[in-house]
């Protein structure tokens, strides 16, 4: 295999992190995971980042974990091996959430286990109309790892979650937009452009602002309603005190549209 397991390009304000072993599906292996990891960590200390774009190439987005590399082991290392390649991926899924400007995934071909685990960790997440997706893990004999459980429990629902992961069936791009799983689908061949262009909108945002936003939905679940009027009044507050604010404020009142700064 040529060149690294994922590239990372930081232009415009846009990093875009992509996912570079289309000879194997992008399938999570300990130096996919460990590339994906420091990318993200670069990410988090970059200047001037104001949104990420996670795409891929090949013919599918991920294959989900590689079982090639599985079979390398004897059974009786599985659990370890299974265990270290987890623990590979977490600090990178946790470092996206963490990022303070808006992920936007970008998904085609194939969708599957691991590779989940990138859809539920966006913001945004863009689906060629050729996407399939599959959780996979049961057909294995495994319960779900690397979030999916978590994540599909939140944006499903307890219920289809349960179904989609017991069934193991293969589902499209238009299932998931009716389930919520995914935010928009596109044309296989407009997906580049789409989300090139969507990224590119975002990172011209109050960057700012939107941290607050996603926070504040992340965390509505888990606060009551006089909590959350709480907390919501903190995030304006902090947000009016923002150059973007200002910006924002006048351009209206000039009926113009504003530029924003991230700060």
């Amino acid at each position: 295999m040529n060149g690294p397991a994922v590239t990372v390009d930081i232009t415009g304000g846009v990093g875009t992190l992509t996912l570079n072993r289309p000879g194997n599906g992008n399938a999570f292996d300990a130096e996919l995971t460990d590339a994906l990891r420091d990318a993200v960590a670069g990410l988090s200390v970059a200047a001037g980042l104001r949104c990420v774009l996670v795409r891929a190439e090949g013919p599918s987005f991920s294959l989900g974990g590689d079982v090639r590399h599985f079979r390398t082991f004897e059974p009786a290392e599985y659990g370890a091996v299974f265990g270290d390649l987890t623990d590979r991926v977490t600090p990178a899924l946790l470092g996206l959430q963490e990022l303070p400007v808006p992920v936007v995934v970008a998904v085609h071909g194939w969708v599957v286990g691991a590779g989940l685990s990138l859809v539920g960790v966006a913001d945004v997440v863009v689906a060629a109309d050729d996407t399939r997706f599959r959780t996979a893990f049961t057909g294995l004999g495994l319960p779900g790892d690397t979030g999916v459980t978590w994540f599909l429990s939140r944006l499903l629902g307890p219920r289809r979650a349960a179904a989609v992961l017991l069934e193991n069936r293969p589902f499209g791009a238009d299932e998931a937009l009716d389930w919520g799983l995914v935010t928009r689908v596109v044309p296989a061949d407009a997906l580049a452009d789409e989300t090139s262009a969507l990224a590119s909108r975002l990172a011209a945002g109050p960057t700012v602002a939107y941290a607050h936003a996603l926070d504040l939905v992340e965390s509505a679940h888990d606060h009551s309603l006089a909590e959350h009027l709480h907390r919501e009044r903190a995030s304006t507050v902090a947000c009016a005190a923002t150059d973007d604010l200002i910006h924002g404020i006048a351009a209206f009142a000039e009926r113009r549209v504003p530029e924003f700064e991230g700060r």
